[in-house]
């Protein structure tokens, strides 16, 4: 599974950018690969999960930066973060959306996560394109660009910004979206 997600979660840390001393929130961190980055880089990691199995990878991978209290892995339930309103200076999340719920209250409740000015990073295999013959759609909800973009506007974000990247299959697109400074 890391290998699979390693690109979105690679995209996403690059737009994501500088981020010693601020704190991240990595939603849907499956085995702690990009929180072991973002701790390694520096950051303050926070991460919400809904897999029991993949929050004790993660725990076991990052041991040394939560004992050193450098890392907050929480469960959840996919729809509410569990951590406090404006805690968080950017999030990042990769291949989630399709198992969201209620994608609409997921983003909304990202962006009361998040502090004024701050960025969410989004990887996901965008319907636009064909999503992946894997993506077995009982299973994966899958959306497009326009999609995104609105529930993204309806949650509060603001200053949208789409691609993708030379390097990527052609479904896989990522969204950088800003946390209004009201």
């Amino acid at each position: 599974m890391v290998k699979d997600t390693a690109l979105g979660n690679d995209r996403n840390l690059e737009l994501v950018g500088h981020v010693d001393g601020q704190t991240v929130l990595d939603l849907g961190f499956g085995q702690g690969r990009t929180v072991e980055i973002l701790a390694e880089r520096g950051a303050k990691v926070l991460g919400s999960e809904v897999s029991r199995t993949m929050l004790m990878q993660a725990t076991r991978r990052n041991r040394k930066a939560i004992a050193n209290n450098m890392v907050d892995l929480r469960l959840s339930d996919g729809v509410t973060i569990p951590f406090d309103t404006n805690s968080t200076d950017a999030i990042v999340t990769a291949h989630t959306i399709y198992f969201w719920p209620d994608p609409q209250a997921t983003l909304t409740d990202m962006c009361r996560v998040l502090r004024p000015g701050g960025y969410l990073t989004l990887a996901f295999n965008c319907a636009d394109e064909g999503v992946p013959d894997w993506m077995d759609p009982s299973v994966f909800s899958s959306y497009t660009m326009f999609e995104v973009i609105k529930m993204l506007e309806v949650a509060g974000f603001v200053d949208v910004e789409a691609g993708g990247a030379k390097d990527a299959p052609p479904a896989m697109r990522w969204v950088r979206a800003k946390n209004p400074l009201v």
